[in-house]
Parts: C-alpha cells; structure tokens; sequence
C-alpha cells in the first residue's frame, strides 16, 4: 500500500475560526517536555491561541526559561468523529 488516500470525503464540520476558540476547541496547558520531547510548554493565557479580526491565530508567544523551550499554543476539537 502506498498510504496514499483516494475516494471523496464528507466534510463532517465547518469550525468557526473566527469566533472564540474556547467555544469548539479545548486549548491545551501543559509541558510537553516529558511526552514527546517536543520542547513546547503550552499555554492558555492568551497569548498563544486567540482570534484577530476574525482570523484564528495558533502562535508561538516566546521562548521558554532557559532557552530550552517554547511558549507556543495547542488545541484540539472538542469533537471526536470516526471515518
């Protein structure tokens, strides 16, 4: 198989992204330091995962202490769908 994907989809949501993202997506908050070694430190105060003139924006808002790490923005549909 070549993973490669054929067929139609049905789009199952159409996600407002210009709306608070609290609203349809859970923002993370956690270290990600000891999970996948990612570097990143996400965070929910605003600075990471915000809306701008009607425009979601998922950033990365600074360098973590030390110089090691990011302050960066993760979310995640608070729906599951199955295909």
């Amino acid at each position: 198989r070549s993973g490669l994907l054929q067929g139609r989809f049905l789009l199952k949501k159409r996600y407002d992204l210009g709306g608070s993202p609290e609203v349809e997506f859970d923002i993370a908050e956690y270290s990600d330091e000891n999970l996948t070694h990612s570097c990143s430190n996400y965070t929910n105060d605003g600075s990471t995962v915000f809306t701008r003139d009607g425009t979601l924006v998922l950033r990365v808002a600074s360098e973590g202490t030390g110089g090691k790490s990011l302050q960066s923005g993760r979310m995640m549909s608070k729906e599951s769908y199955r295909y």
